[in-house]
């Protein structure tokens, strides 16, 4: 099957349905991409005339035209053989793939091994590298890494850098007042262990639960001051640009 060459094709691979709905909320509500399937309940068609349906996948144009397809994943473990379907074959002629994925870094590390991640399943897949740049044939391949550079401890926001810790630290600048009510939730008794997802569902529940988990991701991009909270630690961690180019292209 021949590529339509008059409309660009673009794919975000990330790790699982949370993503997808924030990355959903950030391309429609900020980016002015629309959304021709609805949420994934109509038909869509890529640059090969393909259906876009199965997997979770969801498809988006950008205001030039171009598509984007976003997938999830099954967790950082299973993007490398989701990738292999993107950059191997016929989809080769995917013109950007975004890789995205947490961090999991604790939030005092400096330290981030996306690039490294990211060489490893571009090189699997006979790709370049230039000067930072990855490339596999005329494919340009990107980490998106989820990370903040928000203090260690702060209040209403747990440690590990992933797209709970984002999320939480753009709430807590929108909405300083929500934190301290979810660390004294989360610290009363009866005691249990506390991730990165008791955080961000103590914000769910107690603000957004008319939405429901998925649409909460999307409502937070549909809130001035977090959406502007989000875009600030985005633009520091250089995911911001990326995403910008790819939208423009």
């Amino acid at each position: 099957m021949s590529r339509n060459k008059a409309f660009k094709q673009h794919a975000i691979l990330c790790e699982g349905f949370d993503d997808r709905a924030f990355w959903s909320g950030w391309l429609v509500e900020r980016l002015a991409c629309t959304d021709p399937t609805s949420g994934g309940m109509e038909p869509a068609r890529d640059a090969w005339g393909r259906g876009i349906q199965g997997r979770g996948r969801h498809f988006f144009r950008t205001p030039a035209g171009a598509g984007i397809i976003v997938e999830p994943g099954r967790g950082r473990s299973q993007l490398k053989r989701l990738a292999a379907r993107y950059l191997g074959g016929l989809a080769r002629s995917f013109d950007r793939v975004l890789i995205n994925f947490d961090s999991d870094a604790d939030a005092e590390s400096v330290e981030t091994d996306g690039e490294d991640f990211l060489r490893t399943i571009v090189l699997e897949h006979g790709g370049t590298e230039n000067k930072g740049r990855f490339a596999v044939g005329a494919t340009r391949v990107d980490a998106i890494v989820w990370r903040c550079d928000d203090p260690a401890d702060t209040c209403g926001v747990p440690n590990k850098q992933t797209l709970e810790r984002l999320a939480c630290a753009a709430i807590v600048e929108a909405y300083t007042r929500r934190a301290e009510p979810v660390e004294s939730w989360l610290s009363a008794e009866p005691r249990t262990s506390v991730d990165e997802k008791n955080y961000s569902f103590s914000y769910l529940a107690k603000w957004y639960a008319d939405h429901g988990a998925d649409d909460y991701w999307r409502a937070l991009w549909r809130d001035e001051a977090i959406a502007e909270a989000l875009e600030g630690r985005l633009e520091a961690s250089g995911a911001l640009e990326v995403v910008r180019e790819l939208v423009a292209d």
